[in-house]
């Protein structure tokens, strides 16, 4: 298993926490057999507790956010046996993130603004997975879901708290 298929299950259990998360590609979706179009809501997602001994997911996290995690990581660890490493981005963060992904570095999960302007550049270089259909999208309250993380119509973040401005 490649730490990128398993993205999806550490986003579920980082809802509880008070992050922006966008994940890279997802190999590991899958679609429903008992549907053949394939499309994002059909994907089945990994439960949030699969096994995942010997595996690391790397999170990308600005100096004023990489303590926010923390709890929800822990909790993570201790269901899954994986392992979640914190990578501090020095400020100024978006500028750094963005040469460091043209670098050719990438992160498993990344503390991002979810608006559409800022996640252009991540779609078009179709470094984001697609989260439409995600389990947890339905949870929102009423207005919430719509209130950003998408581009062109497909979700890519996972909005956990109000986004700063």
């Amino acid at each position: 298993m490649t730490r990128h298929r398993l993205a999806p299950a550490f986003a579920a259990l980082l809802l509880t926490g008070t992050a922006l998360l966008g994940a890279c590609s997802n190999p590991a979706a899958t679609t429903d057999s008992s549907s053949s179009s394939g499309s994002a809501s059909t994907e089945r997602w990994p439960d949030a507790t699969v096994p995942l001994n010997g595996t690391t997911l790397k999170i990308w996290a600005a100096q004023t956010s990489n303590k926010i995690p923390t709890k929800v990581i822990e909790d993570f660890e201790k269901a899954t046996g994986g392992k979640v490493e914190v990578v501090t981005v020095p400020d100024n963060y978006e500028s750094n993130v963005q040469t460091k992904i043209a670098t050719g570095e990438r992160p498993d999960l990344l503390f991002w603004q979810p608006v559409r302007s800022t996640l252009a550049g991540f779609v078009a270089q179709d470094l984001l997975q697609d989260l439409e259909g995600a389990p947890w999208v339905d949870d929102y309250a009423d207005g919430i879901a719509d209130a950003g993380g998408t581009y062109d119509g497909k979700r890519y973040a996972a909005l956990i708290s109000s986004p700063d401005v």
